[in-house]
Formats: C-alpha cells, sequence, structure tokens
C-alpha cells in the first residue's frame, strides 16, 4: 500500500506531444516523483476527438518503491520534466547539492510489460530550470510516423539521434548531462565486461528483441568511430 501523501504536492505539469503519444496527453510530477499519467479524451473515443475532460491512466511510482528494491526513493522534489519518454526529477534532499534521478523506457519500448531503467547523479547548488536541448534526427524524412501517427522509438532511430542532451540551470552555473542511447549503454558494457560473454551484456540483449538487439550490435559494428579492438 502507498501512503496517500505521496500523491500531494504537484511539482510539475508536463504536456505531451501529439507526435509521441495518441492517449496520454499529460503528465503531472508530485514531490516524492510519483508520475501521473492522464488523457483528455474519452476512454471509447476516437483519438481525432477533441480535448474534453482529464482522465487518470496510469500511475507510476519512482525507484525504490517497490517491496524488493535496492534503492533509495527520491524525496523533495522540486522541479520535474518529461520528454519523449524520459522523466527527471529534481530533489533537494540537502542545501549543497541537488540528487537528479532519471528514469527512462527508450531500452524496453517492445516490452510485454512497462519497464525502465534509472540513474541518479548529484550536481552542485539547487537547479533553477532544466530544458531538454537534443538536437532532431538528422535526416526525419527516414523515418515516417508509426501506423498510429506518432514517431518511432529511439530503439529504431537510434543511429539517426544524437545522445539525448539535458540543461540543468542552477546558482553555480549551468550543467549539461547527456544520456546514453542502447547503442553507447551496449559499448560501455562491452568495455566494462571485456566482450560479450559478461552477464550485463546478456541481460542487455535479452531485454530486446531479436531484430531489435542485432540491429543495436550491428550499429556499433559499423560506426567508423570505434576502434578494432
Amino acid at each position: 500500500t502507498v501512503e496517500k501523501a505521496n500523491f500531494k504536492g504537484i511539482v510539475s505539469l508536463c504536456p505531451i506531444a501529439a507526435s509521441e503519444s495518441t492517449h496520454v496527453h499529460l503528465v503531472v510530477v508530485t514531490g516524492t516523483g510519483v508520475r501521473l499519467y492522464y488523457t483528455t479524451f474519452a476512454l471509447n473515443g476516437t483519438v481525432n476527438q477533441r480535448p474534453s475532460q482529464l482522465t487518470l491512466l496510469h500511475v507510476r511510482l519512482p525507484p525504490g518503491f517497490a517491496a524488493n528494491a535496492t534503492t533509495y526513493k527520491p524525496t523533495k522534489v522540486h522541479k520535474a520534466l518529461y520528454s519523449s519518454g524520459t522523466g527527471i526529477l529534481c530533489a533537494n534532499e540537502n542545501n549543497e547539492a541537488d540528487r537528479i534521478w532519471s528514469m527512462s523506457s527508450d531500452q524496453y519500448p517492445y516490452h510485454p510489460s512497462l519497464a525502465e531503467s534509472h540513474a541518479v547523479r548529484c550536481v552542485d547548488g539547487y537547479v533553477w530550470a532544466l530544458a531538454d536541448v537534443t538536437p532532431p534526427l538528422w535526416c526525419s524524412a527516414l523515418n515516417p510516423p508509426t501506423q498510429q501517427g506518432t514517431r518511432p522509438p529511439l530503439l529504431v532511430t537510434q543511429h539517426q539521434q544524437s545522445p539525448r542532451k539535458l540543461v540543468l540551470l542552477s546558482a553555480n552555473g549551468a550543467d549539461i548531462v547527456t544520456f546514453l542511447r542502447p547503442v553507447d549503454q551496449l559499448q560501455h558494457l562491452l568495455q566494462e565486461c571485456g566482450g560479450a560473454e559478461g552477464a550485463a551484456v546478456k541481460d542487455f540483449f535479452a531485454a530486446m528483441t531479436p531484430t531489435q538487439a542485432a540491429a543495436t550490435a550491428l550499429i556499433l559494428a559499423c560506426d567508423p568511430q570505434q576502434t578494432p579492438p
């Protein structure tokens, strides 16, 4: 059971572009990092109807709420951002630094159940503002919208998409945070494990469909900037 207090204190309202979802139109983030997903359509209506209501579709808890969680929970969230499937939480747990939580489903767009990865890092000072400054696809014409009218997930377009970048503005200046694409994660795991036989590499591929796993490996193998071992 989750305490009611976790759903109080709204810190951010994040509208969702039609190119990202045809049904989810707003993500509301609370002070404990809970994300509430809303639609403005009637549940039995069509996607082309005019907004007529605000209906809760889904509640997603931040890391640390599961019974078997091995990480702590975010607290005192004061800024949040949702952009292209990635959620960012800025938590001021002490007066000297903010703890930045990132939650992303980029690696799991075709997972049978909702899944996402998360990471935590600290930045000096209290974050005043944050923004996604990721460059657009260099050739979006090669990636037409899906049948639902939404853009393909990052797992499909990562060979054309630069890594996502986030700017955090505080009294100490601007921090630029770069998020790894699935192919970047694979490269990092291969380097850490010393090859493809590592358990972390096998888990990475197991989380994907065989087609997407092969495509991600092919992107890395064909990268002209990579040096052979």
